[in-house]
């Protein structure tokens, strides 16, 4: 319904949706019960046509589309690939990484480096804003804010260069996985590595494969060899959760 007319007594007007606006004379003694009667009427019409199914096109009837170094890719092997909230497909590479919009298969932005825009890309995660987290194999952690990218190493506390995982903290930080078994977290304006060497079983030297963080202080982390582990923060007290250290098998969950 577009609007009642309050302005004439004894006209309503009408819109209704994807049809003609109609003008009705009514008697100005049944106006109001008019009014409430036509509310009534437009509101279940609205909720009717809103409930009707919208057409699905079966599986079998989509179409496939290839997109190779020919068509814009900076390499034929994608290895991370991430939606922003713009509608941007962004795709990273063995050879760098670029966004896509459907057709076309673009460079960042003209505020990112060069040397950024060509680093092998391992794994990408959103960063809760416009912009995202990237995990190169040598150039260490990359964060493109969606103007401007920004390098982080040894000068932020991040002392390997070869990232294997990333999990947004839900926040404004990150924890990042790399060589050696070791995972850090964005914390205070530099990377601190979480205190898991030290946790009985934890595997030194395995590789981490997947990350998952519930918050800021709760984090779950894939092994390749060592299955699933949960690290927590309690009370400022780091703790480390996995079947060898013998939490309790009768808890309805891990936490």
């Amino acid at each position: 319904m577009a609007g009642l007319n309050s302005s004439n007594p004894t006209f309503l007007l009408l819109g209704l949706l994807g049809r003609p606006l109609i003008l009705l004379q009514i008697p100005a003694v049944r106006r109001r019960m008019f009014q409430l009667a036509a509310l009534a009427f437009l509101t279940r019409l609205i909720e009717s046509e809103a409930a009707l199914p919208t057409e699905q096109v079966p599986f079998s009837e989509w179409v496939p589309t290839q997109w190779r170094t020919s068509s814009g890719l900076p390499g034929s092997d994608p290895s991370a690939l991430l939606q922003t909230a713009d509608g941007y497909l962004w795709v990273g590479t063995e050879s760098g990484w670029v966004k896509f919009d459907g057709y076309d298969f673009r460079p960042p932005a003209d505020g990112v480096a060069p040397s950024h825009q060509t680093s092998a890309v391992t794994t990408m995660v959103p960063d809760g804003g416009a912009g995202f987290w990237i995990g190169t194999k040598s150039e260490g952690l990359l964060h493109f804010d969606g103007q401007r990218s920004r390098a982080f190493g040894l000068q932020q506390g991040l002392v390997d260069s070869r990232i294997l995982a990333l999990a947004h903290d839900g926040q404004e930080g990150v924890f990042a996985a790399t060589e050696n078994s070791r995972v850090f977290r964005w914390q205070q304006g530099r990377f601190v590595e979480l205190e898991l060497s030290g946790q009985a079983a934890w595997p030194r030297g395995d590789a981490i494969t997947a990350l998952w963080a519930e918050s800021e202080k709760s984090l779950w982390i894939g092994t390749s060899k060592n299955g699933l582990f949960h690290w927590q923060e309690v009370e400022g007290n780091p703790r480390l959760r996995h079947p060898d250290l013998g939490w309790n098998q009768d808890e309805p969950t891990w936490r």
